[in-house]
């Protein structure tokens, strides 16, 4: 993080200085940097969580067609999961956003307990729309009988 914070701070001085340049040639609007600053951090700070927001809802969608592909092979939903935990660690081998929310979800499928709180849990700790209605889709489909697959 300390490097990230470095990076934000000489890119804020080197984007103020090339507008003080451009705009004033002297060196005295630098004073005002310190407060400009904090806006500048803060932007930077809100671009950087809506690209790995966006990263993040790719990589439930990939695991959401992992799903289900592995149950239109055969498998059962709680084994379909945790194939698709399986396959999206090979998708991403350098960062997969998920991967402690899909170790909680396969540690407890691994105890046995109902998919559709393990997977509610999952949606409440990704705090994702798409997780939370594909929670509420699996919920209704499993009380009605339905076929998940279709």
């Amino acid at each position: 993080m300390r490097r990230r914070e470095g990076g934000m701070f000489l890119a804020g001085v080197m984007l103020y200085g090339l507008l003080v340049d451009c705009f004033y040639r002297s060196l005295v609007p630098f004073a005002l940097f310190p407060a400009v600053y904090p806006f500048f951090r803060r932007w930077c700070i809100r671009q950087i969580q809506e690209r790995q927001r966006e990263r993040m809802k790719q990589q439930f969608r990939d695991f959401l067609l992992s799903v289900s592909s592995a149950m239109k092979v055969g498998y059962s939903m709680e084994n379909a999961l945790l194939e698709a935990g399986r396959d999206l660690r090979h998708l991403y081998p350098a960062g997969l956003l998920l991967d402690t929310e899909l170790q909680e979800l396969e540690r407890r499928l691994q105890l046995n307990q109902p998919v559709e709180e393990v997977f509610d849990a999952f949606a409440q700790k990704t705090d994702m729309e798409e997780a939370a209605l594909f929670s509420s889709v699996l919920t209704c489909g499993k009380r009605a009988g339905g076929n998940l697959v279709q």
